[in-house]
């Protein structure tokens, strides 16, 4: 039943507040500030006015459109930092996704 959608309710808390805990899932998430705008007649994102912005947003689903799978509960948040190249393939990917939806409307 759990999507990890309300991180921010449960930050500096061991557990994120789910019915029960998994052993076999991670309790990290993402936390995405995600904005949408309207392109101009020359492919530039218009002012901000023109923008919806959507901050501490997250969920297990969505993280899916860019990870190849739920994060492994061995896996540290530590490495996850800019220096491991786990990071740069997440980012990486999260590019390509956005991209991808940007070039296809």
């Amino acid at each position: 039943m759990c999507d990890k959608g309300r991180p921010e309710d449960w930050n500096g808390v061991k557990v994120c507040g789910c019915f029960g805990m998994n052993p076999n899932k991670s309790n990290l998430v993402f936390i995405h500030s995600i904005w949408f705008g309207t392109d101009s007649n020359n492919g530039e994102i218009q002012q901000i006015q023109n923008r919806i912005t959507h901050s501490n947003f997250s969920s297990t689903k969505f993280s899916l459109c860019y990870l190849p799978s739920r994060i492994p509960s061995s896996i540290r948040k530590s490495a996850l930092n800019q220096t491991s190249d786990a990071y740069w393939d997440i980012e990486e990917s999260i590019e390509s996704v956005v991209n991808y939806i940007n070039e296809n409307g």
